[in-house]
């Protein structure tokens, strides 16, 4: 009932309060200041029954998760690291030949070549640049013609590239096959990153696109390794050559990808290519039906214009943008640098061992970070162990720095006692770098929406490389405004931001298969336009 002991001066309320405690069937309770809440009235007609679970297809699903074969998976992954392995070797061959190319006392490759100036930083910049172009004429290859036309095709011109380095008598030759060498790494990027991402099985898919940055390092490895050697720049040319001959060959016996036949309409085929890969004991059927889903629902045409089109879409668009600033980003915290300037950089860091002898200790290392992925990446989630990486690439450029700092106030004389800190830090750095340049290849090929899947891909490769080039011609100038401490705190700082990028905008991608992750990328963008 109203207390009028506390009730307000004016006589509205208790009139109010009034009227509604004297009607009758108001739901008043007297004892309550207000009206109490009605239960809402629920129509048990109205509800519908969830549906059954179909135990049987569950198991039967269950059991061909269990037998899918992962044989023929491994042998098509190892033909496209091949052919990742020889479209790495031209990055770090000119940091090798450099000093027998540039020193006309060198007899027999050098009789008739020597490269001075202007042509000495062009034969080291330019393969950056021919990649980015690769990298963009690698989206309508893929649309068209495919993963494995694409490689096919990138081999080739491998293999040219080669030959004219072997055979070249000027420095213009010599620029038009590290072009060349540019266009094979552009499209062997996008080409063999997705052909793995999409021919694996959900289970294996972390483990083996790994491999294909894993390859990538033991071409650095190799090169570098063999270019040491007693081998004349020309003869390490012919040695590449041979060597990326196998790929070649191979790849026109693999299947071409499931997912990129059914865009194209051929069901048959893509029905067969996806047995060759799960294996004869495996039924396909739930697999085949999700690919055709997301397809379906994707477009029903793969044409170039209706493609663009695709790409102009906000939640296609949104997600090549935060892709885009994760390629873009990434360049800056330094990667480049541990394959264009090895020995100049051990140069000036110092070493206490012989700074050759350095360089192939990284470029080892390079290799072992893809290696560790391989083998745990699977285990881990993907946005965490990127972000631990790129904290852990920042403490180690943030000690080197300190070190260089230190060894400018103090003098050489201080720094010999700490001679083992720059060779450490770029050891762990190169790790750490190198494993997280291999998950931002795999988060790019399974975030990117299957109708923008190719495109997209290259498009990102084309940011990724125009940066790397960017980064290696701006080093030595920074170095010399800023002194080599103040640049590497710059990639030191650089490195946390582009660890929270996937945390933030992009979902986790663990153990879900590209339908599904594709899915989740779609719902997570909607969600932000709001």
């Amino acid at each position: 009932m109203c207390d009028k002991k506390k009730r307000p001066k004016s006589n509205a309320a208790p009139k109010v309060c009034a009227e509604i405690s004297q009607e009758p069937g108001t739901g008043v309770r007297k004892d309550f200041e207000g009206p109490t809440m009605k239960e809402p009235e629920v129509d048990l007609e109205a509800i519908t029954p969830a549906p059954p679970v179909d135990l049987a297809n569950l198991s039967q699903q269950f059991l061909a998760e269990r037998n899918v074969s992962f044989v023929v998976q491994v042998l098509v992954t190892v033909v496209a690291s091949w052919s990742t392995f020889s479209a790495a070797t031209p990055f770090i061959f000119s940091g090798v030949v450099l000093p027998q190319i540039t020193d006309d006392s060198e007899s027999e490759s050098n009789v008739t070549l020597v490269l001075e100036g202007t042509d000495v930083a062009l034969f080291s910049s330019l393969v950056y640049l021919g990649a980015a172009g690769g990298a963009s004429a690698a989206g309508p290859l893929l649309v068209r013609y495919g993963h494995r036309f694409t490689l096919f095709f990138a081999l080739s011109l491998a293999l040219v590239g080669w030959l004219i380095i072997t055979l070249s008598t000027k420095a213009v030759l010599l620029h038009l096959a590290r072009v060349t060498h540019g266009l094979t790494a552009g499209l062997t990027g996008a080409a063999s990153t997705l052909y793995v991402i999409e021919l694996s099985h959900r289970r294996h898919r972390g483990s083996l696109s790994s491999m294909i940055e894993f390859a990538r390092g033991l071409g650095y490895l190799f090169c570098f390794a063999v270019g040491s050697s007693s081998l004349t720049w020309r003869n390490l040319a012919l040695v590449i050559l041979c060597v990326s001959l196998p790929p070649l060959l191979a790849i026109v016996f693999c299947p071409d990808s499931p997912r990129w036949l059914e865009s194209r309409g051929r069901h048959e085929e893509a029905l067969k290519a996806l047995e060759t890969f799960r294996g004869s004991k495996v039924d396909v059927s739930f697999e085949m039906q999700e690919i055709k889903d997301a397809i379906n629902l994707a477009s029903e045409e793969t044409e170039m214009a209706v493609l663009m089109k695709r790409l102009r879409e906000y939640k296609s668009k949104t997600t090549l943008i935060v892709l885009g600033a994760l390629h873009c980003l990434w360049p800056f915290v330094g990667s480049p640098l541990l394959v264009t300037y090895t020995v100049p950089l051990f140069q000036a860091v110092g070493s206490p061992i012989n700074i050759y002898v350095s360089g192939l200790i990284l470029t080892l290392v390079r290799a072992s970070g893809p290696f560790f992925c391989v083998l745990f990446v699977d285990m881990v989630r993907r946005r965490l162990a990127f972000l631990i990486i790129s904290m852990l690439s920042s403490l180690c450029l943030i000690g080197l720095a300190i070190f260089l700092f230190l060894r400018e106030m103090n003098g050489e004389l201080w720094a010999e006692s700490f001679d083992w800190i720059p060779l450490v830090s770029l050891i762990l750095y190169t790790f750490f770098v190198s494993a997280g340049e291999n998950i931002i290849h795999m988060i790019r090929g399974e975030n990117l929406p299957a109708n923008v899947r190719s495109m997209g891909c290259g498009i990102l490769l084309t940011i990724f490389f125009f940066f790397e080039f960017v980064v290696s011609q701006t080093f030595p100038l920074l170095t010399k405004s800023l002194g080599l401490h103040g640049t590497i705190s710059i990639y030191a700082i650089i490195c946390p931001v582009v660890g929270l990028i996937p945390i933030i905008f992009l979902p986790e991608t663990m153990g879900r298969t590209l339908e599904k992750i594709e899915a989740s990328v779609l719902r997570r963008m909607s969600l932000s336009a709001f």
